[in-house]
């Protein structure tokens, strides 16, 4: 009984220090090889795509959607390669993108459910396998259209594809580490869980191994009376069973052990650099992320708008509304007065808003934002063509913008709030799409200001005679 005690300590203390290092170091890297992979497969399909080697069909997804979506992988007619792998390579490409824009890669988000979806994504095309003799279909038929392109493409193009299948075998190897670190801590985090809630009033002398029904059983009870809410899963179970009670228990309780011990990759260096163009990239890509939050913002404003006019409209209002709509005269926008707080500083200042031009701004925003995480678009394409000098001034002209839209949301979100207490029964709120806007918004400063402080930095290197590694 001590012994396990003890163990239990131990394995606590070991999962502690594991999911610093996941959230500090391994889950960071693996989300920096994705964004390696989205460059590689888009430098891949773009040059099998100019060469007629593909068929172009840019794959569509809903914009409200909230979780990964795989590619297909059943098998095709060779008449039809061009066009389904084509497909498939397309929505490989926009889910890699999707990831990196709405996954957080940390270990309480990314849990067992979504470490599948990931494992699965990641098999969509066999990278390691890239060979005329894999069994996968996706990627057997990528593979075909490249050897191809190889025969009739110039020798620049050839190489630009070679480097980027080198950089997805080396991106997934990494990746598919990670995760696999972090499936096992899942495992054993639930393994102490059950320990620590369905293990009373089992020992040596109550507890089969070889029969272990009874057993499971006692421990199902006891786990849905202790921890309500988590789900019990009998394998697990019989696993924490072998741990404890067998004649090898000690064994496979040190292995455990020795799976935490801390890596010995090196760590990260003090004061390095991130690359300046990464670092505007990541600050376009989190405005992007606001884009389906401005979106419901905007349907919500426009609901209460509507509500709040309808209500206030009297008979004889409603009259005169017909007469103009009748002789197709334009009525006056709407000018509401609204409070905005300076989040620095906490000063409130009044403020006039035209109602109509704001949801126009609005939409003209979301638009905008969705572009510069949309592969494929021209406000994308546009973007990637831009010099970091012209990066950085758009991502300060475009901070500010998305600063003023939240403040002005804010104001009328409490505006709203001060209407008829039979209206405001059916206001919808904004407040959730402002925090988490607000929260996006503010990562992208914060890359303008890495890159304002690397520039100011190189500047300084450079008046001193001294080139950074």
């Amino acid at each position: 009984m001590e012994e396990r005690k003890n163990y239990m300590d131990r394995l606590a203390e070991a999962l502690t220090r594991r999911k610093v290092q996941l959230d500090r170091d391994i889950l960071p890297k693996a989300l920096e090889q994705y964004r390696v992979q989205v460059t590689a497969v888009k430098a891949i399909r773009s040059n099998l795509l100019q060469k007629g080697f593909l068929h172009d069909d840019a794959y569509k997804y809903d914009s409200k959607m909230t979780e990964i979506e795989l590619p297909e992988t059943s098998p095709y007619g060779e008449n039809e390669k061009p066009m389904v792998i084509g497909s498939r390579l397309s929505h490989y490409q926009t889910m890699l993108g999707f990831l990196d824009n709405y996954y957080r890669f940390d270990s309480e988000f990314l849990i067992p459910k979504r470490i599948a979806k990931l494992v699965a994504l990641n098999g969509t095309f066999m990278w390691k396998d890239f060979t005329a003799t894999t069994k996968d279909a996706n990627t057997r038929g990528l593979f075909d259209i490249v050897q191809s392109f190889y025969g009739a493409a110039d020798p620049i193009s050839i190489g630009l594809v070679r480097d980027s299948l080198q950089y997805l075998v080396k991106a997934h190897e990494v990746i598919s580490t990670a995760l696999k670190s972090l499936s096992v801590f899942h495992r054993e985090r639930y393994k102490l869980l059950i320990r620590q809630h369905a293990l009373d009033g089992l020992d040596e002398t109550t507890v089969d191994v070889n029969n272990p029904e009874v057993a499971l059983d006692a421990m199902k009870k006891n786990f849905s009376e202790n921890a309500k809410g988590h789900p019990f899963y009998s394998e697990l179970a019989t696993v924490v069973l072998r741990e404890d009670f067998s004649a090898n228990a000690e064994k496979l309780r040190a292995a455990i052990l020795r799976e935490f011990e801390e890596s010995s990759a090196p760590k990260r260096c003090r004061g390095a650099m991130r690359n300046p163009h990464a670092v505007l990239l990541s600050g376009f890509r989190s405005l992007g992320a606001t884009s389906s939050h401005f979106h419901t913002a905007l349907e919500k404003i426009r609901f209460n708008e509507e509500l709040v006019t309808q209500s206030e409209a009297a008979f004889f209002s409603k009259v005169v509304l017909a007469f103009l709509k009748a002789f197709n005269i334009q009525t006056r926008s709407k000018d509401v007065e609204i409070v905005v707080v300076d989040p620095a500083t906490q000063i409130q200042k009044k403020e006039c808003v035209n109602v109509e031009l704001f949801q126009k701004e609005l939409a003209r925003c979301v638009k905008l934002y969705r572009g510069f995480v949309s592969p494929d678009t021209p406000i994308h394409e546009k973007l990637m063509a831009l010099k970091d000098e012209q990066l950085f001034e758009l991502l300060f002209k475009h901070v500010a913008e998305a600063h003023t839209l939240v403040k002005q949301l804010a104001g009328l979100d409490e505006y709203y709030k001060t209407v008829r207490s039979d209206v405001r029964a059916k206001i919808k709120g904004v407040k959730i799409e402002v925090t988490t806007i607000t929260t996006s918004v503010t990562k992208a400063n914060k890359c303008r200001a890495e890159y304002a402080s690397q520039l100011e930095e190189q500047k300084h290197m450079k008046r001193l005679g001294v080139a950074r590694a």
